[in-house]
């Protein structure tokens, strides 16, 4: 059952929104759910099979592209429609005014950001047809008037074809948890972390934000693998902590950002700290960053085949999707995580799209701006690309 307010998901016969409070109807029509498996749903590329969470359970405590051409549609100037002749060409379906284009890069191999080093190696093309200036022509005309700042990484998932607008540190949010969740396994995979292992809820764990555990009686166990499925799924900030804590401190998540080479990210505070908001420490990230590691753990690159398919587990049952992922068709598949902090303007959201034909990384970060402008061009955007790339 799925909140008519927010999006997210509750349980069924659920009277109210865990997550704001809503009065649930369940009358209304709900937001698309995209996180089943269907038929033709695209998985990544494994070298092994993926596991299930029980078997991942067992062994070490957790638990977890024929494509066909796309039909593009020619990006229409305001009111005017022009009907592609020989296809390669897309439709924005909000189209705007002549608006502003937003600093970007685009090629095979972007270095957007100052800080962000492309790599090395040669251009690989994507198995999906990949237009670049056209893609980049659909995110100008997106955000290029909207109030704020903002900043767009598209890229297929098999390529080094990407598109990068604007990359730079921003805001985070909780956005930062994908890099805590990185940390997790990477310390899981070298046997520092076990999953299985139980924590023990002080009081003083608790903090302000979504989910349960903060609800949850003081001395209530909870096993790490709940812990990083709480932060992740319902972005719950005292799961956060108490994972950062568990893996020895921010000096070590810091550490992973480093080692996995995400230059524009760092943890400067806990979530919910704002006594270091206030001292200037913020939580900080790029496009450029988060759309490298979701295609690195989509790839296998990042720990493991077997820890980044359950990280990839975790990311498919994310119950917000009230962004990016908003209006796209029931037979897509999403792995995903936002962030959001009301009190700078910030709506971000850093996803995986897929389907039979193919799939791509996807990532808008917003601040300083409208919730409702950011949220309503996001859901446009995502659903424009998803559209143009794998309809």
């Amino acid at each position: 059952m799925f909140c008519q307010n927010c999006g997210s998901k509750n349980k069924q016969g659920a009277k109210f929104c865990s997550k704001c409070g809503t009065t649930l109807r369940t009358s209304q029509s709900q937001p698309v759910k995209v996180d089943k498996p269907v038929v033709s749903e695209v998985q990544p590329q494994a070298e092994t099979k993926v596991k299930t969470n029980s078997e991942l359970q067992n062994e070490v405590g957790t638990r977890s592209e024929k494509p066909h051409g796309p039909k593009w549609w020619m990006w229409a100037v305001p009111l005017i429609l022009v009907v592609a002749i020989g296809g390669g060409f897309f439709i924005y379906k909000n189209n705007q005014s002549t608006t502003q284009p937003l600093s970007s890069s685009v090629a095979d191999k972007s270095s957007s950001s100052s800080s962000y080093s492309a790599p090395s190696k040669a251009s690989k093309k994507s198995t999906i047809d990949f237009p670049k200036s056209t893609i980049q022509g659909t995110i100008d005309d997106a955000f290029g008037d909207m109030k704020g700042e903002t900043s767009v990484y598209v890229s297929p998932t098999d390529s080094t074809e990407e598109v990068v607008s604007n990359s730079k540190a921003q805001r985070a949010a909780s956005n930062i948890k994908l890099f805590i969740l990185i940390t997790a396994y990477q310390q899981v995979n070298e046997v520092k972390l076990n999953l299985n292992d139980k924590y023990t809820l002080k009081d003083s764990d608790k903090v302000d934000g979504t989910g349960e555990i903060r609800n949850m009686s003081s001395g209530s166990e909870i096993s790490m693998q709940d812990l990083l499925e709480d932060m992740m799924e319902d972005s719950d900030n005292t799961a956060a902590n108490i994972v950062i804590r568990q893996l020895g401190g921010m000096d070590k998540v810091n550490a992973q950002i480093k080692k996995i080479g995400a230059k524009d990210t760092k943890l400067e505070r806990m979530l919910m700290d704002t006594d270091a908001l206030k001292d200037g420490k913020d939580n900080y990230t790029s496009v450029a960053d988060l759309g490298m590691v979701l295609k690195k753990i989509y790839n296998h690159q990042m720990v493991s085949t077997k820890y980044d398919n359950a990280m990839l587990d975790i990311l498919k049952k994310n119950n917000n999707h009230t962004k990016l992922p908003h209006d796209l068709p029931e037979e897509a598949t999403v792995y995903n995580k936002t962030g959001e902090f009301d009190d700078y303007g910030v709506e971000n959201d850093a996803a995986i799209f897929g389907n039979n034909k193919g799939s791509f990384v996807i990532v808008v970060m917003s601040q300083d701006g409208s919730r409702d402008e950011q949220i309503k061009k996001m859901n446009s955007f995502g659903s424009v690309m998803y559209d143009g790339l794998l309809g």
